[in-house]
């Protein structure tokens, strides 16, 4: 009966021993998992990928795509990418069925067409390729993410995706099946061959030997055997395991919720550099060849306005101020958004280092839609003394409020027209609600000075309007704004008297092409503003931070 269960332990031993090497061998879970879509989708300018992909892993999954041709795969923030494929047509793969190893794919209806989003400001990066591209997931920040695939906007986009990922190579079973079935093995083999040799001993011991002799030989041969078989047996086992499994990959994450209340920047810090640099790069390019329609890409507004104005001058010959050049090479504050909306304004403090003598300039930037990239509307010069609100990317307290908004002291518009007025006139009433400005006082010296001239024969008047569609007004983080605005500033030089003549200038002569008018003349010049006005309530006055003018023309009455 020993004999019997002694078998049945050996062969259920090397069963468990087959099972545990199995699982680590020809029965071991794959190293790496793969899903694609079962079915190709209808063609579609666009291809959005959801952060669901990143379900089937906790560690970064990696993204095969294949197409026909070039092909770019531009990675955003999820509200930002639905709002660029809003109205096309495009496929969207939303997550990972493991179990099936399928990606959950769906085609959306729309316009056949697309504006390309290679490069694009809307994204934080954009990478191209040919026929194929492995793309390792892995997102800049917090929050969701999307990569958007395109051909070129009008050709149909990549759909032939498949998402790799480390499997899970863990057998927890393998180890105490390869033990348990050694020790089933050793102990039924033990069990089997000490008994088998015992007897035989024993009775050749009774013939030739003492009692007590045969039985230490039978006891001594019994150990031997049993020490030799385990001592084969254990070396067997080290040979056929393989190494150890590397450290099993985690449970699959549950995709993302998109519906957040937390905020994120509408551009991240390199994302801010780049269409800086190539605002400054476009914008530097421009001024040296005088190219307006080049400005364009990067330009709109006052900025486009008064430096196409600039360029004309220029290259006629007169002998005006060119406009402001700036450098973005350090940024020392930044006033980003977090909303979604669209058009989309930030305001940015650059300077070409951190010497405090080196003067900045702010810049005011605005995305007008999703497929529009960021371009420069206005770029004065910080004034000596002034200051701009400290503010870093992303600071929530930083939103686009409307002209209008009269949570301030004085609303945008009626600071902007205030300030017109104390230009016009320094002795406006409004100047008591502005703190002391050197360029306050220089403007109204000047003029006194251009009237006091003219005053035995020609009349000088000075008027400023404001431009209400190129206001941008941002919140700061002390619950004041900051309010950038476009004024229209004209000087009028009238003869005092009915056949009086007004003598031109140089510029003004070379303008107009005449020395002298008894109609009069009208000069015009385009002044970007940038005011800084209190919270309400507060016992502070609006300041002015920065300026810049620029000659735009001059015009003979009629």
């Amino acid at each position: 009966m020993r004999k019997f269960f002694s078998a049945i332990a050996v062969v259920v031993g090397l069963v468990a021993l087959l099972l545990g090497v199995g699982q680590r061998t020809i029965w071991a879970p794959p190293e790496t998992l793969t899903a694609s879509i079962a079915q190709a989708p209808k063609g579609s300018p666009l291809t959005v990928i959801e952060s669901g992909v990143v379900s089937a892993s906790d560690t970064p999954v990696q993204l095969t795509i294949e197409s026909k041709g070039t092909f770019s795969a531009s990675l955003g923030r999820a509200e930002d990418v639905n709002a660029w494929v809003d109205g096309s047509a495009h496929t969207t793969i939303r997550g990972v069925d493991k179990s099936n190893l399928v990606l959950d794919a769906e085609s959306t209806p729309g316009k056949a067409t697309s504006p390309n989003p290679a490069g694009a400001d809307l994204f934080y990066g954009s990478e191209t390729a040919k026929d194929t591209m492995t793309y390792r997931w892995s997102a800049p920040d917090d929050g969701n993410w999307s990569l958007l695939l395109a051909a070129n906007g009008k050709a149909d986009a990549p759909t032939n995706v498949t998402v790799s990922w480390a499997g899970n190579t863990d057998t927890p079973f393998s180890m105490p099946l390869i033990v348990v079935g050694s020790l089933l093995v050793l102990l039924g083999l033990a069990g089997l061959l000490t008994r088998g040799r015992g007897k035989g001993t024993a009775s050749r011991a009774m013939l030739d030997s003492p009692r007590r002799e045969s039985r230490g030989q039978t006891e001594g041969s019994g150990n031997g055997t049993a020490k030799r078989l385990a001592a084969g047996a254990t070396a067997l086992s080290l040979l056929v395991l393989p190494a150890s499994p590397a450290l099993a990959v985690g449970a699959a994450v549950s995709v993302v919720d998109g519906g957040t209340a937390t905020s994120y920047p509408v551009l991240m810090p390199e994302q801010l550099k780049r269409i800086l640099d190539s605002v400054s790069t476009t914008v530097s390019e421009s001024d040296k060849k005088r190219d307006a329609k080049t400005l364009g890409y990067r330009a709109a507004g006052g900025a486009l306005r008064l430096r196409k104005a600039n360029y004309k001058l220029l290259s006629d010959g007169v002998k005006v101020r060119v406009a402001t050049p700036f450098s973005v090479d350090v940024i020392r504050s930044a006033a980003v958004t977090t909303s979604t909306d669209f058009p989309r304004n930030i305001m940015i403090v650059t300077a070409k280092d951190n010497n405090p003598e080196t003067i900045p300039s702010v810049l005011a930037l605005t995305q007008k839609t999703p497929w529009d990239n960021y371009k420069l509307v206005s770029a004065p010069a910080m004034l000596a003394g002034a200051t701009f609100p400290g503010i870093g990317v992303g600071d929530s307290a930083v939103q686009s409020l409307k002209p209008g908004d009269k949570t301030l002291k004085t609303s945008p518009e009626v600071a902007l027209t205030q300030l017109a007025n104390v230009l016009d006139n320094d002795k406006a009433k409004e100047k008591a609600d502005f703190a002391d400005n050197p360029y306050i006082k220089i403007n109204a010296t000047e003029q006194a000075a251009l009237a006091k001239a003219n005053a035995k024969n020609a009349v000088v008047k000075f008027d400023r309007t404001v431009i209400p569609a190129d206001t941008m007004v941002l919140s700061a983080p002390d619950g004041g704004a900051v309010v950038m605005g476009q004024l229209t500033s004209t000087t009028t030089v009238t003869p005092k008297e009915l056949g009086g003549k007004v003598v031109l200038d140089s510029i003004t002569s070379k303008i107009t092409g005449v020395k002298e008018t008894d109609k009069g003349i009208v000069v015009s010049y385009g002044e970007s503003m940038l005011l800084y006005v209190p919270a309400a309530g507060s016992a502070d006055k609006i300041r002015l931070v920065a300026v810049e003018s620029i000659t735009l023309g001059a015009q003979l009455k009629k």
